[in-house]
Order: C-alpha cells, then sequence, then structure tokens
C-alpha cells in the first residue's frame, strides 16, 4: 500500500510539473494574439469610437503563475484623428492563483515612454 502511494504520489508531482513548464515555456509560444487584431480594432472603434493600432501583441506567463499580455508600439486615436495614447510598450500581468477565489489581482502594470495628448476646451468646461 505505501508503494502504491509512493508511485501516485511521484506520478501527480511529475504530471504537476510538465503543466507548470508547459505554462512558462509553451503557452506564450502556442497562443498568437495577433490573429485577433482586426477584431480588437474593431471592438475599439464599435465600442470606445476610438482608433486602435499596435505592432505586436504576445502573451506573456511567469514562474510566479501570473500571466499577462505585451503589446508594442501602441496608438490610439481619437474620432477626429487626434492622437490621445501612444507608447512603446505596454505590459499588464494577472496573479492566476487569485481567480480560485474570484478576485482579480493586477500584478503589473507598465507603460514604457508614454505620449498623453489631452485638451481642454477653450471655455475650460470639458477635455478633449
Amino acid at each position: 500500500m505505501k508503494k502504491f502511494f509512493i508511485i501516485t504520489g511521484v506520478i501527480l508531482g511529475l504530471i504537476l510539473v510538465s503543466l507548470y513548464a508547459a505554462f512558462i515555456f509553451v503557452l506564450p509560444e502556442k497562443i498568437d494574439l495577433n490573429i485577433y487584431k482586426a477584431q480588437i480594432q474593431k471592438l475599439a472603434k464599435e465600442y470606445a469610437h476610438l482608433t486602435l493600432d499596435y505592432k505586436d501583441m504576445q502573451v506573456i506567463t511567469t514562474p510566479a503563475l501570473e500571466a499577462g499580455v505585451r503589446i508594442e508600439d501602441i496608438s490610439i486615436k481619437l474620432p477626429d484623428g487626434s492622437d490621445l495614447l501612444t507608447t512603446d510598450e505596454l505590459k499588464t500581468k494577472i496573479s492566476l492563483p487569485n481567480l480560485l477565489f474570484l478576485t482579480v489581482r493586477v500584478s503589473e502594470v507598465a507603460i514604457a515612454n508614454p505620449k498623453v495628448n489631452v485638451e481642454i476646451t477653450p471655455d475650460g468646461s470639458q477635455y478633449k
């Protein structure tokens, strides 16, 4: 009976290690978010009335069981064509173990070289 529990424990341990390695190394390579670029741009245009463009979007994972996205060369434009936000890179990650408790913990939001354009209308009552 003791041998059965040892074998079962070793097999479960190997399965967990395999899943962990797949999460860290295989998952980011297999998921290509760039195939959804047209749909993401369409949703941004339809619901937020913003023009969104970016160069590359990738899934990122960390050993601390965090998953997120890294987006390069983002440009968000207002309906009149003026820039709202441009940045070289946006990275955001959430902690996956917290999802088991039905909570979301954002572990990182990083923006590299942001350029934000906020214009105030001449009467000063609104932002453009």
